[in-house]
């Protein structure tokens, strides 16, 4: 290893083959005796072969106890690392920039780079001596009209920005930059490259693991304008850092394993400029929504996560993705009508899914007055007075099981003008109107048929699943297929993400099961 940038050190980032992982170890190992051994503990735990411990010694423990480790002794097999300037030079930068950036110090690249010819880059006291102002030029060229900057999985894995060169005259206009799936670790790098882009507006940091988060060392640190802050799967345990953010307004903190407690704390320190959270695909199983009370936060993705139960509070919270949660009992449903919401998705969960026409009646029954939008699904004022009068017949005729205390039902009668009497006559439009926000499929299979209901916007995956639980099978088994209308032609339903509402399905469409054997 000839060059200090191939010297790797703990918690240093690196990346073989793509997959990326974390330095643990640096040193011999047992079964290598007087070779320098690199102990990796990898994000993907399935590329590992141990837990940090080889032949009973423990050299390190893997993050969270699992098999995620392994040993390497080839340097050579490492993908490549980038410093900042590197990285954007080789990805946004013409051939005469690039020669412009030649120096007579060269990379010791690794086998694998396809970009073996590129050059180290220096930007030094002896710039301008070194390049020269034509040279300079053609490389400020390149990159000074750039508003957006995609420098994802480049394997930049620290900024190396010099004190003579300010990174604000080679990219003055950069409003969007995406640092992606690289290898940082060292957070005030990042700042103090940020600091120096006074038009950003954009940062996506995702899945970098950041083990510095320490800014005392940055310079100049004062707060930024930047709106949007993207940080899935860093795992960052004490986001204090957001302080310097007072103007943010967009935060995306999915798949980092944070618990309720760590929900809790971070919500604390957000600004109070936040309106749009992205918090999905975490490990949180309960929400006091009293908590929200104080921010300004419009819209929450909590989709992903165990929620089982929640402290409803109304505060300006519109919106909120509910789905792929533990929400299995009615009651829940009632405390989140409570919240006071215009938008809720809700209906990919455990008790929604058979998807029966009554369980999808009661839910838009139960749900707020203000709901406009479910899953998606746009509900007009007059689909949502018969679903309404038809829920409150339900009910009243003892159908369905529904707590007469709560201020909904006191609500729905004070709507309609009805009085407790359970004898009243209520005259429900439901037949006429529940068409337009669900989906009534006729489903053909061999020599039966069954209705399945769905909303319009769930997936042909979402389809192929509640027939599956109706004919006993796996959707690996089946394709599904419709004659369109007035033709003979076959209309392949084989894009298992397309939403229902694209393929023009009328109610009572008929959809045809189709058998594929597994070879």
């Amino acid at each position: 290893m000839n060059d200090a940038d191939d010297l790797y050190e703990i918690d240093d980032r690196v990346s073989v083959q793509g997959d990326r992982g974390t330095v643990r170890y640096v040193g011999e190992i047992e079964k290598w005796p007087g070779i320098e051994a690199i102990g990796i503990d990898w994000d993907r735990a399935e590329r590992g072969k141990n837990n940090g411990t080889v032949n009973g010694v423990c050299y390190f423990k893997t993050r969270l106890g699992l098999n995620s480790a392994s040993f390497m002794k080839n340097m050579n097999k490492f993908d490549r690392r980038r410093n900042f300037i590197e990285a954007i030079v080789y990805k946004y930068g013409n051939e005469e920039s690039l020669s412009a950036t030649k120096h007579h110090e060269r990379i010791d690249l690794k086998a694998s780079d396809a970009d073996k010819d590129v050059d180290k880059i220096q930007f030094g006291t002896k710039m301008v001596e070194s390049f020269g102002f034509d040279n300079l030029s053609k490389i400020q060229g390149d990159f000074f009209n750039l508003e957006i900057v995609s420098l994802a999985t480049l394997g930049i894995y620290k900024t190396d920005l010099r004190d003579d060169f300010h990174i604000s005259e080679l990219l003055p206009n950069l409003v969007d930059l995406d640092l992606s799936s690289n290898l940082l670790k060292d957070l005030s790098e990042v700042f103090n490259l940020i600091i120096q882009l006074p038009k950003l507006q954009a940062l996506n940091l995702n899945e970098n693991r950041f083990t510095n988060l320490d800014l005392s060392s940055c310079k100049n640190l004062k707060p930024l304008a930047l709106k949007t802050l993207q940080l899935t799967s860093t795992y960052m345990k004490d986001l204090s850092f957001l302080s310097y953010l007072p103007e943010l307004t967009n935060l995306a903190l999915s798949g980092n394993s944070y618990s309720n407690l760590q929900f809790e704390s971070i919500v604390k320190q957000m600004p109070s400029t936040l309106s749009n959270l992205d918090f999905s695909h975490n490990l949180i199983t309960f929400v006091d929504f009293t908590m929200f009370k104080r921010n300004n936060i419009e819209t929450i993705n909590l989709f992903g996560n165990n929620i089982t139960k929640i402290i409803p509070h109304v505060t300006k919270v519109s919106s909120i993705n509910f789905n792929q949660n533990q929400i299995t009992e009615w009651s829940l449903v009632d405390e989140i009508s409570q919240l006071d919401l215009k938008a809720i998705n809700i209906t990919f969960n455990p008790l929604f899914e058979k998807s029966s026409e009554d369980q999808l009646y009661q839910l838009l029954g139960r749900l707020n007055a203000n709901l406009s939008t479910l899953d998606g699904s746009l509900i007009t004022a007059t689909q949502k007075e018969s679903l309404e009068l038809y829920f409150i017949q339900q009910v009243r005729s003892h159908k369905i099981d529904y707590p007469r205390a709560l201020k909904r039902w006191r609500q729905l009668c004070d709507s309609y003008n009805i009085e407790a009497d359970p004898d009243q006559r209520i005259v429900s439009k439901h037949s006429t109107t529940i068409a337009s926000i669900l989906l009534n499929f006729n489903i053909v299979d061999k020599d039966r048929s069954f209705p399945i209901i769905a909303f319009p916007n769930h997936t042909v995956l979402k389809l192929k699943g509640s027939i599956c639980e109706q004919i006993d099978s796996n959707i690996l088994q089946i394709n599904i297929y419709f004659i369109i209308n007035e033709t003979s032609v076959r209309q392949q339903m084989d894009d298992d993400l397309r939403t229902l509402n694209t393929y023009g399905l009328s109610n009572l469409q008929n959809i045809y099961v189709e058998r594929v054997s597994l070879k």
